[in-house]
């Protein structure tokens, strides 16, 4: 149980101090002032995004790229649950 208790501690700690893959892709814009807005959408709702994004010409895509799986966002929401519950 310790050595796995310090392997997260040291794991976190590693991680804090790594840049996000997705997020260094954007470096230079954030550099330049730019904002990022990333929005995770099913295929079937890239057209509704396409649409709503028509209605504010001041956006501007900056790329595409793989979104988070869906069975990763159910794990992480029931991590949340529970962390909630205790």
């Amino acid at each position: 149980m310790v050595l796995f208790d310090f392997s997260t501690w040291e794991g976190s700690l590693f991680g804090i101090q790594t840049p996000n893959p997705i997020v260094k892709r954007f470096e230079q814009l954030l550099r330049d002032g730019k904002r990022i807005f990333f929005v995770d959408v099913k295929p079937t709702q890239e057209e509704i995004l396409t649409r709503e994004v028509s209605h504010h010409p001041v956006l501007k895509r900056a790329g595409t790229g793989q979104a988070t799986p869906d069975w990763a966002e159910g794990l992480q929401h029931r991590l949340h649950q529970l962390h909630r519950m205790v």
